[in-house]
């Protein structure tokens, strides 16, 4: 997946979590996550996530601020 295409699933991860709009800056802005899961998914450097890059990551939960992205959010508003 290149950046381009990463924008609109980052989007659309907020849209399905409920996270409102207003809440969709800073380092939680999809244009800035974009740039996170690029410099820590993209292990050779390609600027593009592999499916293999973006499947294979032990550390999804271990990482502050993917884990806090891609989980609890979801975690807290849809018990």
């Amino acid at each position: 997946m290149e950046k381009r295409e990463l924008k609109p699933l980052i989007e659309s991860i907020y849209d399905l979590a409920g996270l409102p709009r207003d809440e969709r800056h800073g380092i939680y802005s999809p244009h800035a996550q974009v740039k996170y899961l690029l410099k820590k998914l993209d292990k050779n450097g390609d600027k593009r996530l592999s499916k293999q890059e973006f499947i294979e990551q032990e550390n999804w939960g271990n990482d502050e601020r993917l884990g806090r992205f891609f989980f609890s959010y979801y975690d807290i508003n849809n018990q």
